[in-house]
């Protein structure tokens, strides 16, 4: 367990002009600037496919993220450039290199899970059964000034899609803050729409539906300087645009990967005072 948790309150990605090397009829690239669960980009096949995006100013990155995605097994590699035009790569811009980096991120095993869940149709380990939800993330070891970027898919896997394709929902990259690891929480947990209702006879019906990611936490181990930058998020943010956070950042196991949350703020109380250690100020819902 690590005791720094960061967040990313502002999305370059969204503000770039985007292009993709293909995109398949009505899954334009531009769908990974939306919220929208049902918009997503889709390649048109299974070969290597390049996502670029493109400023008019120099922005301050380190991390990235590409979530509700469908690209397992495959290979991904992030360049940043200098110039608008995809010619200069940054120091520090090219982490990853020519061969990619596994897009798994975390696989599963003993160590990260007690309860075995059996064989999954994967046959991959059976200790997680949302791999295939899992998000893929990068933070970069220190700042990067661009104005272009490139994001390239290869190496394509059927294993855990059926599909013939890469998809992928929504994508972040931002410039990430540190905070002091949450206290006394956080609680982070599901909600879902899911029917359910009563016969006359006792009998529980349901209608399975969609289910999120809610976290409850207080935020009252923050410096000053902290929670000057928490406000300004708080301010930014409101209720109504998106945040990336990860709960612990860096520990490398499932609770990494289980804490990083892209959602948007449904509470706002205030930050850096004391509360009732069950009391949580703040709320934050999956998108």
């Amino acid at each position: 367990m690590t005791t720094t948790s960061i967040f990313v309150a502002r999305n370059f990605h969204d503000e770039a002009v985007v292009s993709a090397s293909e995109a398949a009829a009505n899954f334009p690239v531009t769908n990974t600037q939306i919220d929208g669960r049902s918009r997503a980009w889709r390649s048109l096949g299974a070969g290597t496919v390049t996502l670029s995006g493109t400023f008019t100013r120099p922005r301050v990155v380190d991390y990235f993220a590409m979530l509700r995605h469908q690209n397992h097994g495959g290979k991904i590699r992030v360049q940043l450039f200098t110039d608008a035009a995809w010619s200069t790569v940054a120091i520090g811009g090219d982490p990853m290199g020519a061969g990619g980096a596994d897009i798994n991120k975390i696989v599963g095993n003993s160590t990260d899970s007690a309860f075995a869940w059996g064989d999954d149709p994967y046959g991959i380990g059976e200790y997680d059964p949302l791999l295939v939800e899992s998000p893929y993330w990068y933070r970069f070891v220190a700042p990067v000034v661009m104005r272009s970027y490139k994001i390239t898919l290869s190496a394509h896997s059927s294993t855990f899609w059926p599909g013939a394709f890469w998809h992928i929902g929504r994508l972040w990259l931002g410039l990430s803050y540190d905070a002091n690891k949450i206290r006394f929480g956080p609680s982070n947990g599901w909600q879902d729409n899911t029917e359910a209702t009563r016969t006359r006879g006792g009998t529980l019906r349901t209608n399975l539906g969609n289910r999120w990611r809610v976290l409850k936490f207080d935020w009252f181990m923050l410096s000053p300087a902290q929670q000057s930058t928490l406000l300004d998020m708080l301010a930014y943010c409101q209720r109504g645009r998106g945040v990336l956070m990860s709960l612990d950042d860096g520990d490398g196991t499932r609770m990494e990967r289980d804490g990083i949350i892209n959602g948007k703020l449904v509470a706002l109380n205030a930050i850096g005072r004391p509360v009732r250690i069950f009391e949580h100020s703040m709320a934050l819902e999956e998108t």
